[in-house]
């Protein structure tokens, strides 16, 4: 691993790494010197105390209560009670929550949407003084992720993973008939919006209730402004005066979105053909999607990036590094402090499976589990 000087330095990552793989495990869970080590750390675990930690994310509510079970054995006076919210309430519900003087303790913070409304409200408190009096070591941590968990010059969360928004292909369909898959296209250089109409006229001529994609909404920024960006497009001029979205860059993607979504199912077959019940050929959502659900779809899917625009034959991809926050007015600060660096810890989140890799994923070229610090694995991204 490259250090910030040039030099190789080996980081915690890479060693739970390769100790994972050789079947040991490792005593330390917490990610920094253990709580009660450090003379100015408070002892963790000499009161009973439940912690409410809350997520959006239904598909890791079993990883998050095998991290709180992996706190438990460590300090057994600290229980851990996971709290799924969907990520559409998620942010009115947690302010309800705060305002109304029951806060929970360790909280999710997603950098792309809420990260503003959490931070404007000031719910979440400022991790330095932590991270300072515990010597908690932030070497391995992509610098990017934890600017991006940063807010008034102060640390205010830490990152579990970096994701990006790519697009799934069910791939016993393309088997099924024939076709060229989208990662195959984009490893021939033929996976651009031409070719994704393509597709997707080609499978609603299957029947049998099968449709080529998805909606892709317009208003979805996380879908949008990487096709305009494909097409050397943006929302806005370099100094933010204009609005550049009604430019032919821009309102070329969004034409593309909007013809793809007219060949979408619609109203009540939306309900019927969906991608779990293996009746659309392509959809899109964050890369982890794809470890989370490898057990509970009925049919192989693969992944590609998003389809370029023809005349670029350019890829973007937009990035969110999810993380955790402790609550400015829980009541139990030092012990929500000590969850969250076990779930960001490389040792919690090999505990929990994370880790895993498939076959499938890695054919395209990244690893199974997303992850907000540095691994010998990550490939570069900018």
């Amino acid at each position: 691993m490259q250090g910030t000087n040039g030099t190789s330095r080996l980081t915690r990552r890479a060693v739970v790494g390769a100790t994972a793989l050789g079947g040991m495990t490792l005593a330390a869970a917490c990610g920094a010197p253990a709580a009660g080590r450090d003379s100015t750390a408070p002892a963790i675990g000499a009161k009973d105390v439940t912690l409410r930690l809350w997520h959006w994310d239904q598909f890791l509510i079993a990883p998050y209560q095998k991290h709180g079970a992996e706190l438990t054995r460590q300090f057994p006076r600290v229980k851990v009670e996971v709290e799924q919210t969907p990520k559409g309430e998620y942010v009115n519900k947690l302010i309800a929550q705060v305002t109304g003087g029951a806060p929970p303790d360790t909280v999710g913070v997603s950098v792309t949407g809420d990260f503003n409304t959490v931070q404007s409200t000031g719910m979440v408190r400022e991790l330095d003084t932590l991270l300072k009096r515990d010597k908690y070591d932030l070497g391995d941590f992509h610098d990017v992720n934890l600017r991006q968990h940063k807010w008034g010059g102060k640390q205010i969360g830490l990152p579990y993973g970096w994701t990006s928004q790519v697009f799934f292909f069910n791939e016993t369909l393309f088997k099924q008939h024939g076709v060229k898959t989208p990662y195959e296209h984009w490893k021939a250089g033929t996976w651009t919006w031409d070719t994704y109409m393509d597709l997707v006229q080609r499978f609603n001529r299957v029947g049998d209730n099968v449709f080529g994609t998805v909606s892709l909404p317009a208003n979805n920024n996380n879908i949008s402004f990487p096709f305009a960006w494909s097409n050397n497009g943006d929302i806005f001029d370099a100094q933010y005066t204009k609005a550049t979205i009604d430019q032919a860059p821009a309102l070329e993607a969004w034409d593309f979105m909007y013809k793809a979504s007219m060949l979408a199912p619609q109203g009540d077959q939306a309900k019927v053909s969906t991608r779990d019940a293996g009746k659309i050929a392509m959809w899109f959502d964050w890369d982890l999607w794809y470890q989370g659900n490898l057990k509970t779809m009925q049919f192989t899917y693969g992944m590609a990036p998003q389809p370029a625009a023809p005349k670029t034959k350019k890829h973007v991809f937009i990035g969110n590094a999810p993380g955790f926050g402790v609550t400015k007015e829980g009541k139990n600060q030092d012990e929500a402090w000590a969850l969250l660096k076990h779930m960001v810890s490389p040792e919690g989140m090999s505990a929990t499976s994370w880790r895993r890799t498939s076959s499938r994923c890695a054919r395209a070229r990244r690893t199974a589990t997303p992850s907000g610090r540095r691994t010998p694995a990550s490939p570069t991204r900018t």
